[in-house]
């Protein structure tokens, strides 16, 4: 016959006791589960609980639970009788100070201090700022579009509903929860071939949680587990089958890690290890104590299942009638957490879900994956944030995120769009940026063209009429808003000049046309010919010269500019274009000379006014 083990430690206006006493024998009567329910006060005795403390008013009859699995966590009440109601407790309303290390990125602060007075998180929340949840909170994240069912005591026991309460609390409110009840109305665990059956039909859900685990008298931990075959015959091959038609469907099992204080988890933790179609679909997770700062004395250590366990709060946790210690209640704080990254990146895989938990959680103990911890804490923040260096798609290839540096009426026509796009982590998954904050403003000076001088080439004239090629950065541009090169402006200008007295007036126009590309690895899809204006007015007196000139005027043209804003739920990128309009308000530069020496001033309505005085002469030997 197999039995039944529980590990119960409630905090609850009872009378706790410390209690401990020895597994039953293979060949006991209280085996029997007839028996059992029978002579409820002799086999209460024969009951083993993995606690550090029980409550006082708890029956007799929980004794009569049996079936070989054992729940990992909470439990009250008795097998085939009604569950006392618990005296309700304080809620918890400390509110701790959230750490706030190596955050990288904007979270409104407001927001932030939203989540963490939130009644929800203050009923939790030393452990919540374990996990850095508030976090994710902020981010506006709610677990929506998941589904997680609670394969526990349904309505029999406090156990599932303890675990439902927290699956369901701050950090993912919003996913639907179905409890699956896989114990009878008498509280006798069903067979495994009937939690089968329910893992079959919960074919919308995307997260189980399973609080519970085997025992037998080998006491077999996930080390010991050497193949599948061995596990079916602990379990049932169709519950095992069942759940590799689950992972097939991309769901994740989160599993506790069981309570007994040893080095290594329960035989189910093993999974994965015997059963390869369930890798990257599966997270073991360990207890951690919030109160101690290290693994709950209570919780089995990662042990052989290092590679794929995880650690999070499970002691002291207000459940919503009390509170209660064990991996059981660690479980669903990851479960509630994957619903999360599920509703934020709906295209990632399960492996992939399961490898960002796992290379985002917070070291412990030993350097690196360890036997204790695994990869260590559940940090939401770090889940919830990019990953690695920030990447750009340019349609079929993903280029690193870098300043690109605009020049002129480019950078201002693009600047003052306030456009927003998205950018890529290590993970693929999108995240949006302001794309101003990744364009540089190159601001051509007025004073470095005069002294280069006019690189116009004229190729004729016709009286006062000019026509010819003329150089121009006004469109130019890098890294990600690459253009091909500088281009050239074809243009026709007139000059005009004529003497009032000592007083010479001229005037000097320019229209141009300028047509340019951009580079292959451009996020500018097109670019329209440009025409351009150059015109400058002035009076020269004796060794004075004042002038007013407006250079490099942009009349007309566009650009379309082909932006990423995110992924579609089938993980296509999705694109978005923009119509730019290249026509700008022009800077306007005054100027006076005096012989060889200039001073001007430029009133740049984009950009920096810019002040300056050169001087050019020859030397002559």
């Amino acid at each position: 016959m197999r039995m039944l083990h529980r590990i119960l430690t409630v905090s609850l206006a009872a009378a706790v006791v410390a209690t401990s006493v020895p597994a039953v024998a293979a060949d006991s009567r209280c085996a029997n589960a007839l028996y059992r329910r029978n002579h409820a006060t002799e086999c209460a005795a024969d009951k083993k609980f993995w606690t550090t403390s029980t409550i006082g008013w708890v029956s007799g009859a929980v004794a009569a639970l049996g079936t070989g699995l054992a729940v990992l966590g909470m439990s009250g009440g008795g097998a085939g009788a009604a569950d006392a109601t618990p005296a309700p407790t304080t809620v918890n309303t400390h509110m701790a100070t959230l750490t706030a290390y190596d955050t990288v990125g904007y979270t409104d602060p407001t927001l932030l201090a939203a989540a963490v007075a939130d009644k929800k998180y203050m009923n939790n929340a030393n452990q919540y700022n374990d996990i850095r949840a508030a976090y994710a909170m902020a981010r506006g994240f709610t677990g929506q579009n998941s589904t997680i069912a609670i394969l526990d005591t349904g309505n029999v026991g406090y156990h599932g509903a303890a675990v439902k309460n927290l699956v369901a609390g701050a950090i993912a409110p919003n996913a639907t929860v179905d409890a699956y009840q896989i114990v009878d109305a008498r509280g006798e665990f069903l067979p495994y071939a009937q939690i089968g059956d329910m893992i079959a039909s919960a074919r919308d859900a995307n997260i189980f949680n399973a609080s519970w685990g085997v025992e037998s008298q080998a006491r077999l931990n996930a080390d010991t587990i050497r193949s599948r075959a061995q596990l079916e015959r602990l379990t049932d091959a169709h519950m095992i089958d069942e759940m590799v038609n689950a992972a097939a469907r991309d769901a994740i099992f989160v599993w506790a890690a069981g309570n007994e204080g040893r080095t290594q988890s329960t035989a189910m933790a093993a999974l994965p290890r015997v059963v390869p179609e369930l890798d990257g679909h599966f997270v073991n997770v360990v207890a951690w104590d919030s109160a101690t700062g290290a693994l709950a004395d209570y919780s089995n250590a990662c042990g052989a299942t290092k590679l794929y366990c995880i650690t999070a709060p499970g002691s002291d946790m207000n459940v919503g009638f009390g509170t209660a210690s064990g991996t059981s209640f660690a479980a669903p704080v990851v479960s509630a957490a994957i619903a999360v990254i599920r509703e934020a990146w709906p295209h990632m895989s399960a492996h992939e879900i399961t490898q960002l938990l796992f290379t985002t959680a917070r070291d412990l103990g030993d350097a690196g994956v360890d036997d204790v911890y695994g990869w260590g804490m559940l940090d939401l923040e770090r889940a919830t944030r990019p990953v690695g260096a920030a990447m750009v798609p340019l349609d079929d290839t993903m280029v690193p995120l870098r300043m690109a540096s605009v020049r002129g009426a480019a950078a201002r026509a693009i600047k003052s769009a306030n456009l927003g796009f998205a950018f890529f982590d290590a993970f693929g998954r999108a995240f949006d940026a302001d794309l101003n904050d990744s364009i540089s403003f190159r601001n051509t000076s007025r004073a470095a063209a005069r002294l280069a001088g006019d690189d116009a080439i004229t190729l004729g004239t016709i009286g006062a009429l000019e026509f010819g090629f003329a150089k121009n950065t006004l469109l130019t541009a890098d890294g990600f808003l690459q253009t091909d090169a500088t281009p050239l402006v074809s243009f026709v200008g007139w000059n005009n000049a004529f003497q009032l007295g000592n007083v010479r007036l001229f005037q000097r126009s320019r229209l141009g046309c300028a047509r340019m590309n951009a580079a292959d690895d451009s996020l500018i899809r097109d670019i329209s010919p440009v025409y351009t204006a150059n015109v400058s007015l002035g009076a020269a007196w004796g060794n004075w010269t004042f002038a007013v000139a407006a250079d490099d005027m942009v009349l007309g043209g566009h650009m379309t500019l082909h932006l990423p804003t995110g992924r579609g739920a089938n993980g296509a990128i999705v694109y978005q274009d923009h119509t730019i309009d290249l026509a700008t308000r022009p800077a306007v530069e005054y100027s006076a000379t005096y012989r060889g020496i200039t001073a001007a001033w430029v009133d740049n309505p984009t950009g920096r006014d810019e002040f300056y005085v050169v001087a050019r002469g020859r030397i002559q030997f």
